[in-house]
């Protein structure tokens, strides 16, 4: 399937503001609790506020780029449909099992068959997924203390915490 890059581009960052600003206004009920700032939401409106910014810088980019150049000068870009369905249902799919599976598991087979369907190899791939998924534990568990649905990595935590610490 052709389309033109700039009119996803347009669609993209469009549909982008549209959700950041329902997720904005959704983290308006977000309860207070001991967070490292004291209030709620500081952290999820944060980004929310700089990706709908960029968002937004993008459709103004690509308005002023679409004015100067004539729509027939861009390129259609060549999208795989197989591509697409296989995130839109792999993407589905890691969100129903990591609720119920937890974090650890769901988070470094989806990495894997993300990167895979790209490089094509199996070790790189999978020692990405691992080290991007300990990453995003380390950041997001014990550093921001954001509570993911964990099964095994807690045990781990208490251990390697003390440590970080000393940092």
């Amino acid at each position: 399937m052709k389309v033109h890059g700039d009119k996803i581009e347009l669609v993209t960052a469009t549909a982008c503001v549209i959700g950041g600003l329902y997720m904005f206004y959704e983290t308006g009920f977000f309860k207070a609790s001991a967070s490292v700032s004291g209030a709620p939401a500081v952290f999820p409106r944060l980004a929310l506020g700089l990706g709908i910014g960029a968002a937004i810088l993008t459709i103004i980019r690509k308005l002023r780029e679409l004015r100067q150049t004539s729509a027939m000068a861009v390129a259609p870009v060549d999208i795989e449909l197989k591509a697409l369905v296989f995130l839109v249902v792999l993407t589905v799919v890691y969100i129903v099992v990591a609720d119920m599976a937890g974090f650890e598991i769901p988070t470094v087979i989806y990495l894997y068959l993300l990167i895979y369907q790209r490089m094509r190899e199996y070790w790189r791939p999978a020692l990405i997924a691992l080290v991007a998924s300990i990453a995003i534990y380390v950041v997001f568990v014990l550093l921001l203390q954001i509570r993911l649905p964990l099964l095994f990595l807690p045990e781990y935590a208490s251990e390697l915490l003390p440590w970080l610490k000393g940092l």
